[in-house]
């Protein structure tokens, strides 16, 4: 039961953590965090799965969990990305364990 907790403590940490296209695009916008983009893009891949007739709720988990790795690794812009690597699924396979 510690780790669940320990585990949803750490999911909603995403919500502190900017996102890094802000760097790069030199924008100011402080209310973008990786929590509010997972929950966009949870909203896009279900309307997308809807009408592409794929299961809109496959598609709603695989949405919600597609940044996790991120409350560890924080997040990368577009640049970053070319010369950072992250151990994306090192860290995914660490939080569910």
């Amino acid at each position: 039961m510690k780790r669940l907790i320990n585990f949803l403590f750490e999911i909603g940490s995403l919500r502190k953590i900017p996102r890094a296209h802000r760097q790069s695009l030199l924008t100011e916008d402080v209310t973008d965090n990786i929590s509010s983009h997972s929950y966009r893009v949870t909203h896009i891949g279900f309307m997308l799965a809807k009408l592409e007739k794929a299961d809109p709720y496959k598609v709603m988990v695989m949405c919600l969990f597609h940044d996790i790795e991120e409350t560890r690794s924080g997040d990368q812009n577009w640049i970053n990305k070319r010369y950072v690597k992250v151990a994306h699924e090192e860290i995914r396979h660490d939080q569910l364990e």
